[in-house]
């Protein structure tokens, strides 16, 4: 998509980039005391940094849980809250996203300003990391999680290790899921990820898997499920065509 997108974009275009996971752009003026990861994976050989450039980027975390029916018609699951909060990298409430925010705000998309971009990205991808590879390899909505006590451990420790990880790069997200853990998942929605699998797209694998594997090499945080269950949605992904095949 980047040599389209940047056919389009003008001298003060911005580009919100709205989605699940760590984004390319994530280390883009990040103050951090921790070595860097390898986010690589996430704009091979530098397309997006060529053809964008890190300074025309907007943050966004969705918040808003959706189904492609079929072209051109997307079914808004019940409850969700169509939230899209909006960031600068450097977490500045610059006139561009205040102009952004106004203009979606107008037309009924709730559209917050956040001054930590970061903490909300990670604060959506650990409740990502929990329920989507599940899903994906069991091929069932989230509620799934709730109805069986082993995937309900599974889906606590991915969560457990998502916060240490979290908490090793600045991110403390602690009090934000600690009513979480007493209760179980029951909803019909099924997530970006498993959609993925089931219309043969590439799913969002290195932006909320392989991603986290590499902000904990890099702060040696301990992740044996992440590792266990990134391991496993791979190889469904690869047997598809889906994933890029091993590097030996």
């Amino acid at each position: 998509m980047a040599p389209a997108i940047a056919m389009l974009v003008g001298p003060d275009t911005s580009v919100v980039f709205a989605m699940n996971g760590i984004p390319w752009w994530y280390l883009y003026r990040a103050e951090s005391n921790m070595p860097p990861p390898d986010l690589s994976r996430l704009d091979p050989d530098g397309a997006l940094a060529r053809a964008i450039g890190h300074e025309r980027v907007i943050g966004c975390m969705i918040n808003s849980a959706n189904e492609v029916i079929e072209p051109g018609v997307i079914k808004n699951s019940p409850m969700t809250r169509n939230k899209f909060t909006l960031g600068e990298p450097d977490g500045t409430l610059s006139r561009r996203i205040r102009t952004i925010s106004a203009w979606l705000e107008a037309h009924d998309v709730h559209a917050p300003i956040t001054e930590t971009i970061r903490v909300e990205i990670w604060d959506k991808l650990l409740r990502n990391l929990a329920t989507s590879p599940i899903c994906a390899l069991t091929g069932e909505p989230i509620g799934v999680i709730g109805r069986h006590p082993e995937l309900l451990e599974t889906s606590r420790a991915l969560t457990r290790e998502g916060l240490a990880v979290a908490q090793a790069h600045g991110i403390d997200l602690a009090a934000n899921f600690q009513s979480s853990y007493g209760t179980r998942p029951s909803s019909s929605h099924k997530s970006s990820m498993l959609q993925d699998f089931e219309r043969g797209r590439p799913p969002e694998i290195d932006g909320i898997l392989t991603a986290v594997q590499a902000f904990a090499r890099a702060a040696e945080v301990p992740t044996p499920t992440v590792d266990a269950v990134t391991a496993l949605v791979i190889e469904k992904a690869r047997r598809m065509g889906l994933y890029p095949a091993a590097e030996w």
